[in-house]
């Protein structure tokens, strides 16, 4: 009996849980540290949840191991997926991409194109360098011969560079010529889309930033027909 009412004479009760939370959310973002203890003891599990996700977006960069414990509070949720992707996108690290269930390859992904981004210049072509790239793959936590991070690739080198499908023919692996060759149509149908939402006068001007070749001139023949030359087609220019 004696226990029973200790029990119930220290149980957190909601209005308890709820005013943890705001003094957890009130020490961001400079005491973020600070926090991590309060959150892990909120008994609530939208309070608990709320919580880790506003300090491990303050603290992921700079505490790694303090944002993987709160989000190791939130189990093998959905919610806990989305910490864990958010540890590993922030912090850079794949090995917290492993946790994030179905969200795992999509975190990968966002860690490797980062990566790719920041340690190489327009100037690369397809082909080139592609032992450094295979490096960054496999430190991402992909397979070597995983089609998603070569095509990714190749996306971003066609997305910074020129749309130049007959520069695939310098990639020497046949497997990744191929996924090269391929990348090129999707971009050039994005660049389009960018091209006519910022006003390039793609109707009557073929793109600067193409090499035409005969894939690509059906394709922008047919574009012209559906929407380049249409101005109600335009939209808000993206960011």
């Amino acid at each position: 009996m004696v226990w029973l009412l200790l029990a119930c004479s220290t149980a957190r009760t909601p209005e308890q849980d709820r005013a943890e939370h705001q003094a957890a959310l009130a020490l961001l973002p400079d005491r973020a540290s600070e926090a991590v203890p309060i959150c892990e003891a909120l008994v609530d599990d939208e309070l608990r949840a709320d919580c880790a996700w506003a300090v491990v977006k303050v603290l992921a960069a700079t505490d790694p191991d303090a944002s993987a414990r709160l989000c190791t509070s939130l189990r093998d949720t959905p919610t806990g997926h989305e910490c864990w992707f958010l540890l590993g996108e922030t912090a850079q690290q794949p090995s917290a991409c492993a946790n994030a269930g179905e969200l795992a390859d999509d975190c990968r992904m966002h860690i490797l194109s980062r990566r790719l981004w920041e340690h190489f210049d327009e100037a690369v072509a397809p082909g080139e360098r592609e032992d450094d790239v295979l490096l960054h793959i496999v430190g991402a936590g992909f397979a070597p011969d995983d089609d998603r991070p070569w095509s990714a690739w190749y996306r971003q080198l066609f997305t910074r560079g020129s749309v130049h499908p007959a520069l695939c023919a310098a990639v020497e692996n046949t497997t990744r010529r191929g996924i090269c060759e391929r990348t090129a149509l999707p971009v050039f149908h994005d660049r389009l889309n960018r091209g006519r939402d910022l006003d390039e006068p793609l109707c009557t001007e073929d793109p600067a930033w193409a090499v035409l070749d005969e894939a690509l001139t059906a394709v922008l023949v047919e574009r012209r027909t559906d929407d380049l030359c249409d101005p109600t087609k335009k939209q808000a220019p993206p960011p």
